[in-house]
Protein backbone atom coordinates (compact mmCIF):
# COMPACT_ATOMS: atom_id res chain seq x y z
CA UNK A 1 0.00 0.00 0.00
CA UNK A 2 1.25 3.76 -1.09
CA UNK A 3 2.64 6.00 1.89
CA UNK A 4 0.51 9.11 1.96
CA UNK A 5 2.15 12.25 0.61
CA UNK A 6 1.21 13.92 3.40
CA UNK A 7 -0.43 13.86 6.84
CA UNK A 8 -1.12 16.55 9.01
CA UNK A 9 -1.66 15.60 12.67
CA UNK A 10 -3.16 17.63 15.40
CA UNK A 11 -3.00 21.02 13.00
CA UNK A 12 -3.09 24.38 14.34
CA UNK A 13 -2.78 27.04 12.57
CA UNK A 14 -3.81 30.98 13.12
CA UNK A 15 -3.50 34.23 11.46
CA UNK A 16 -3.67 37.64 13.26
CA UNK A 17 -5.52 36.19 16.20
CA UNK A 18 -7.64 34.12 13.91
CA UNK A 19 -7.80 30.46 14.10
CA UNK A 20 -8.05 28.54 10.78
CA UNK A 21 -8.05 25.43 12.45
CA UNK A 22 -7.38 23.15 15.30
CA UNK A 23 -6.13 19.67 15.82
CA UNK A 24 -6.51 19.19 12.29
CA UNK A 25 -6.14 15.61 10.99
CA UNK A 26 -5.26 15.63 7.25
CA UNK A 27 -4.09 12.41 4.87
CA UNK A 28 -3.23 13.07 1.15
CA UNK A 29 -2.68 9.92 -0.63
CA UNK A 30 -1.48 9.63 -4.29
CA UNK A 31 -4.40 9.46 -6.74
CA UNK A 32 -6.36 12.06 -4.65
CA UNK A 33 -7.45 15.12 -5.74
CA UNK A 34 -7.95 17.34 -2.74
CA UNK A 35 -10.46 20.74 -2.60
CA UNK A 36 -10.26 23.17 -0.23
CA UNK A 37 -13.51 25.41 0.15
CA UNK A 38 -14.10 28.60 2.23
CA UNK A 39 -14.96 32.23 2.45
CA UNK A 40 -12.72 34.80 1.59
CA UNK A 41 -9.98 35.80 4.72
CA UNK A 42 -10.82 32.28 5.98
CA UNK A 43 -7.60 31.12 6.04
CA UNK A 44 -7.29 29.09 2.84
CA UNK A 45 -4.01 29.96 1.76
CA UNK A 46 -2.53 29.92 5.10
CA UNK A 47 -3.04 26.78 5.62
CA UNK A 48 -1.82 25.56 2.66
CA UNK A 49 1.35 27.36 3.15
CA UNK A 50 1.35 25.81 6.60
CA UNK A 51 1.18 22.50 5.03
CA UNK A 52 3.79 23.07 2.30
CA UNK A 53 6.27 23.99 5.36
CA UNK A 54 6.51 27.59 3.77
CA UNK A 55 4.57 29.07 7.15
CA UNK A 56 4.84 27.64 10.60
CA UNK A 57 1.66 26.65 12.24
CA UNK A 58 1.31 27.15 15.70
CA UNK A 59 1.50 23.37 16.21
CA UNK A 60 1.07 20.00 15.65
CA UNK A 61 3.18 17.32 13.14
CA UNK A 62 3.72 17.39 9.45
CA UNK A 63 4.70 14.59 7.21
CA UNK A 64 6.12 13.68 3.74
CA UNK A 65 5.94 10.38 2.80
CA UNK A 66 6.23 9.43 6.30
CA UNK A 67 9.80 11.63 7.24
CA UNK A 68 9.19 14.83 9.61
CA UNK A 69 9.12 17.83 7.40
CA UNK A 70 11.05 19.18 10.05
CA UNK A 71 14.08 16.88 9.47
CA UNK A 72 13.97 17.41 5.62
CA UNK A 73 16.03 19.92 3.18
CA UNK A 74 14.04 22.50 1.51
CA UNK A 75 15.11 20.97 -1.80
CA UNK A 76 13.86 17.29 -0.83
CA UNK A 77 10.44 18.92 0.05
CA UNK A 78 10.13 21.21 -2.98
CA UNK A 79 10.91 17.71 -5.20
CA UNK A 80 8.19 16.38 -3.57
CA UNK A 81 5.62 19.20 -2.56
CA UNK A 82 4.75 22.25 -5.68
CA UNK A 83 2.94 25.13 -5.06
CA UNK A 84 1.19 27.34 -7.73
CA UNK A 85 0.78 30.11 -6.03
CA UNK A 86 -2.57 33.14 -6.29
CA UNK A 87 -0.97 35.76 -8.12
CA UNK A 88 2.22 34.96 -9.35
CA UNK A 89 4.08 38.18 -10.48
CA UNK A 90 6.81 38.04 -13.57
CA UNK A 91 9.94 38.95 -12.29
CA UNK A 92 13.34 39.01 -14.00
CA UNK A 93 12.72 39.42 -17.41
CA UNK A 94 13.01 36.10 -19.38
CA UNK A 95 10.87 34.13 -21.93
CA UNK A 96 7.93 31.23 -21.35
CA UNK A 97 10.34 28.65 -22.18
CA UNK A 98 12.91 29.86 -19.04
CA UNK A 99 10.01 30.48 -16.96
CA UNK A 100 8.80 27.35 -17.01
CA UNK A 101 12.47 25.80 -16.72
CA UNK A 102 12.36 27.27 -13.24
CA UNK A 103 10.41 24.20 -12.00
CA UNK A 104 13.37 21.72 -12.82
CA UNK A 105 15.36 23.83 -9.86
CA UNK A 106 14.78 21.86 -6.88
CA UNK A 107 15.44 18.48 -9.07
CA UNK A 108 19.08 20.51 -10.57
CA UNK A 109 22.43 20.03 -8.91
CA UNK A 110 23.89 22.96 -7.39
CA UNK A 111 26.03 25.50 -10.19
CA UNK A 112 24.32 22.71 -12.62
CA UNK A 113 22.15 23.68 -15.79
CA UNK A 114 19.32 22.46 -17.08
CA UNK A 115 19.54 18.93 -19.04
CA UNK A 116 18.17 18.17 -22.35
CA UNK A 117 15.47 15.89 -20.57
CA UNK A 118 14.64 18.85 -18.28
CA UNK A 119 13.97 21.02 -21.43
CA UNK A 120 11.76 18.09 -22.71
CA UNK A 121 10.16 18.26 -19.28
CA UNK A 122 9.30 22.10 -19.95
CA UNK A 123 8.02 21.90 -23.64
CA UNK A 124 5.62 18.79 -22.96
CA UNK A 125 4.21 21.08 -20.26
CA UNK A 126 4.04 23.81 -22.19
CA UNK A 127 2.55 22.23 -24.83
CA UNK A 128 0.19 19.86 -22.19
CA UNK A 129 -1.43 23.62 -21.43
CA UNK A 130 -1.94 24.82 -24.82
CA UNK A 131 1.17 27.47 -24.91
CA UNK A 132 4.13 25.93 -26.41
CA UNK A 133 3.11 29.22 -28.89
CA UNK A 134 4.18 31.28 -26.62
CA UNK A 135 7.54 29.93 -25.64
CA UNK A 136 9.55 32.59 -27.21
CA UNK A 137 7.78 35.39 -25.55
CA UNK A 138 8.81 37.83 -22.96
CA UNK A 139 6.83 37.10 -19.86
CA UNK A 140 6.75 40.91 -18.85
CA UNK A 141 3.94 40.98 -21.94
CA UNK A 142 1.68 37.93 -20.72
CA UNK A 143 -2.20 38.97 -19.52
CA UNK A 144 -3.13 37.51 -16.13
CA UNK A 145 -4.35 34.30 -17.86
CA UNK A 146 -1.43 34.06 -19.77
CA UNK A 147 0.27 34.00 -16.64
CA UNK A 148 -1.81 31.36 -14.82
CA UNK A 149 -0.94 29.06 -17.37
CA UNK A 150 2.56 29.66 -17.38
CA UNK A 151 2.69 28.87 -13.46
CA UNK A 152 0.85 25.80 -13.70
CA UNK A 153 3.13 24.49 -16.44
CA UNK A 154 6.10 25.72 -14.22
CA UNK A 155 4.27 23.71 -11.67
CA UNK A 156 4.10 20.30 -14.25
CA UNK A 157 7.78 20.64 -14.91
CA UNK A 158 8.53 20.61 -11.39
CA UNK A 159 6.50 17.20 -11.05
CA UNK A 160 6.09 17.18 -7.52
CA UNK A 161 4.19 14.53 -6.07
CA UNK A 162 2.17 16.65 -4.23
CA UNK A 163 0.39 20.01 -6.73
CA UNK A 164 -0.91 22.17 -4.34
CA UNK A 165 -3.11 25.16 -5.99
CA UNK A 166 -4.15 28.32 -4.96
CA UNK A 167 -7.20 29.88 -6.32
CA UNK A 168 -6.05 27.80 -10.08
CA UNK A 169 -8.71 29.24 -11.69
CA UNK A 170 -8.62 32.90 -11.44
CA UNK A 171 -8.21 35.02 -14.53
CA UNK A 172 -9.24 32.06 -17.00
CA UNK A 173 -12.17 32.20 -19.20
CA UNK A 174 -14.35 29.12 -18.66
CA UNK A 175 -12.83 26.82 -21.13
CA UNK A 176 -9.02 27.71 -19.80
CA UNK A 177 -10.55 26.71 -16.24
CA UNK A 178 -11.92 23.63 -17.05
CA UNK A 179 -8.58 22.25 -19.44
CA UNK A 180 -6.68 23.31 -16.51
CA UNK A 181 -8.36 21.33 -13.83
CA UNK A 182 -8.40 18.50 -16.70
CA UNK A 183 -5.10 18.45 -16.94
CA UNK A 184 -4.45 18.21 -13.24
CA UNK A 185 -7.17 15.64 -12.88
CA UNK A 186 -5.29 13.55 -15.95
CA UNK A 187 -1.90 13.65 -13.50
CA UNK A 188 -3.64 12.83 -10.24
CA UNK A 189 -5.38 9.92 -12.26
CA UNK A 190 -3.10 8.47 -14.51
CA UNK A 191 0.45 9.55 -12.96
CA UNK A 192 -0.46 8.62 -9.21
CA UNK A 193 0.14 12.60 -8.17
CA UNK A 194 -2.33 13.84 -5.90
CA UNK A 195 -3.59 17.97 -6.24
CA UNK A 196 -4.72 20.54 -3.19
CA UNK A 197 -6.69 22.68 -4.84
CA UNK A 198 -8.39 25.92 -2.96
CA UNK A 199 -11.40 26.52 -5.01
CA UNK A 200 -14.10 29.04 -4.82
CA UNK A 201 -16.69 27.42 -7.15
CA UNK A 202 -18.11 24.28 -5.44
CA UNK A 203 -19.46 22.98 -9.34
CA UNK A 204 -15.71 22.28 -9.88
CA UNK A 205 -15.21 20.99 -6.46
CA UNK A 206 -17.71 18.90 -7.24
CA UNK A 207 -16.90 18.01 -10.53
CA UNK A 208 -13.16 17.51 -10.14
CA UNK A 209 -12.22 16.61 -6.49
CA UNK A 210 -12.22 13.46 -4.30
CA UNK A 211 -12.06 14.86 -1.14
CA UNK A 212 -12.95 18.16 0.58
CA UNK A 213 -11.76 20.29 3.15
CA UNK A 214 -14.17 22.72 3.97
CA UNK A 215 -13.00 26.16 6.22
CA UNK A 216 -16.31 27.14 8.72
CA UNK A 217 -13.74 30.02 10.23
CA UNK A 218 -13.40 29.95 14.10
CA UNK A 219 -10.83 27.30 13.36
CA UNK A 220 -13.66 24.59 12.50
CA UNK A 221 -12.94 22.52 9.52
CA UNK A 222 -14.55 19.39 8.15
CA UNK A 223 -13.32 16.97 5.87
CA UNK A 224 -13.99 13.62 3.87
CA UNK A 225 -15.41 12.19 0.41
CA UNK A 226 -16.78 15.21 -1.98
CA UNK A 227 -20.00 13.24 -2.51
CA UNK A 228 -20.83 13.05 0.80
CA UNK A 229 -20.32 16.65 1.98
CA UNK A 230 -20.75 18.69 -0.70
CA UNK A 231 -24.63 19.27 0.41
CA UNK A 232 -26.96 22.36 -0.04
CA UNK A 233 -26.88 22.82 4.01
CA UNK A 234 -23.25 22.73 4.34
CA UNK A 235 -22.55 24.77 1.23
CA UNK A 236 -24.76 27.56 2.29
CA UNK A 237 -23.95 27.14 6.06
CA UNK A 238 -19.92 27.44 4.53
CA UNK A 239 -20.63 30.66 2.48
CA UNK A 240 -23.69 32.31 4.40
CA UNK A 241 -25.43 32.79 1.61
CA UNK A 242 -28.50 30.00 0.48
CA UNK A 243 -27.43 27.54 -1.81
CA UNK A 244 -29.66 25.15 -3.13
CA UNK A 245 -27.99 21.67 -4.84
CA UNK A 246 -29.91 20.59 -7.86
CA UNK A 247 -29.48 17.31 -9.82
CA UNK A 248 -29.48 17.63 -13.75
CA UNK A 249 -29.10 15.16 -16.63
CA UNK A 250 -25.32 16.11 -16.15
CA UNK A 251 -24.70 15.82 -12.54
CA UNK A 252 -25.77 17.78 -9.20
CA UNK A 253 -25.08 21.83 -9.56
CA UNK A 254 -25.39 24.06 -6.69
CA UNK A 255 -26.96 27.40 -7.33
CA UNK A 256 -27.38 30.82 -5.45
CA UNK A 257 -30.97 31.28 -3.72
Amino acid sequence: MAKDILCASGLAVSIGGKSVCSGLDLRIAPGEFWGVLGTNGVGKTTLLLSLLGLRQPDSGEIRVLGADMRALRRREVARKLGIMFQDAEPGLPSTVMEAALEGRHPHLQRFKWESPEDERLAWAALEELGIEGMAARNTRTLSGGERRLLAAATLFTQDPLLMALDEPNSHLDLHQQIKMLDRVRHRVQRQGKAALAILHDANLALRYCDRVLLLYGEGETESGPAAGLLTGERMSRLYRHRIDRIDTPSGAVFIPA
